[in-house]
């Protein structure tokens, strides 16, 4: 399965993008801005854990979106659960189409989204 650029959920689009420095600068693997729209995911994960990331991130986005309250060990395993199924169901994720922040270029720093 391609992961597109962007994912709807209920009337709302959220842009994917790989941020190269997040687990350098942030410590995290994944995050999302409800304000911007936007997901971002460390590129250097392995290609589960980006999996599993991405449905945490989405995971995100519905309880937003519905009102659904989780406390981020739920969301996790949530992610978990769901990411094994579709592993399971011989679904793998394509990555290709996903790109860097903008602005971004190999050994320079800032750079602007």
């Amino acid at each position: 399965m391609r992961v597109p650029k962007t994912i709807t959920i209920g009337t709302h689009t959220y842009r994917i993008t790989f941020d190269p420095y997040l687990i350098l600068d942030k410590g995290k693997r994944g995050n999302i801005n409800h304000r911007t729209q936007w997901i971002t995911i460390d590129p250097s994960l392995s290609g589960s854990v980006k999996n599993t990331t991405l449905v945490h991130e989405v995971l995100h986005i519905i309880q937003e979106v519905y009102s659904v309250s989780l406390g981020e060990g739920d969301t996790d395993r949530i992610a978990e659960g769901i990411a094994e199924m579709l592993a399971g169901f011989g679904i793998t994720f394509d990555w290709s189409d996903i790109e860097h922040l903008k602005g971004f270029r190999l050994n320079s720093r800032p750079f602007t989204r």
